[in-house]
């Protein structure tokens, strides 16, 4: 069977590595001092299986602006990215660099993941649609998005269906 890779991308603080985390039952940050600070610094890889069978190995990519060169080392290699975006901070500076480096890297296959929907979920919809905005002029213009929440376990079951049809 294929194995399928997916990256992360999107703010240092909106919830990717807690979210590959709770998808895999692994910890993506491999470092101590990642550990210890809360902010991925280097690439992180994690994987498991889909309840369709597919398998997939995440690249848990740093968001923070001071790592890009990192984060374009992981998008570089993954053909499939979950663009992030906090429902409770919404849209960042590092979110417009990371959708500028999938947009110059040619990256057309993926999902927007509303994380944090527990903590804003009167802003999910305003999140989505500014992500969708966001995205229109990239190859996620048609990216079809999920809300979850990591830290109370919601939406992860349909994250693993919509990924599971992107990946498709």
């Amino acid at each position: 069977m294929t194995t399928h890779v997916v990256a992360t991308a999107g703010h240092v603080d909106h919830g990717k590595s807690t979210l590959v985390r709770a998808l895999t039952g692994m910890e993506p940050d491999r470092w101590e001092e990642e550990r210890r600070r809360g902010l991925t610094i280097d690439l992180g890889f994690v994987w498991t299986t889909l309840p369709s069978g597919r398998e997939v190995a995440f690249v848990d990519v740093p968001g923070h602006g001071r790592c890009i060169r990192n984060a374009l080392a992981g998008l570089a290699t993954a053909p499939v990215v979950c663009f992030v975006v906090a429902a409770d901070e919404g849209w960042s500076a590092q979110s417009t660099e990371h959708r500028d480096a999938i947009a110059a890297l040619g990256i057309s296959h993926g999902l927007i993941v509303v994380t944090k929907a527990d903590r804003a979920p009167d802003l999910v919809a305003a999140t989505i649609a500014r992500a969708r905005s966001e995205l229109a002029q990239t190859g996620l213009h048609d990216a079809p998005a999920v809300a979850v929440s990591a830290m109370q376990n919601t939406g992860l079951d349909k994250f693993r269906e919509v990924l599971a049809d992107v990946l498709a």
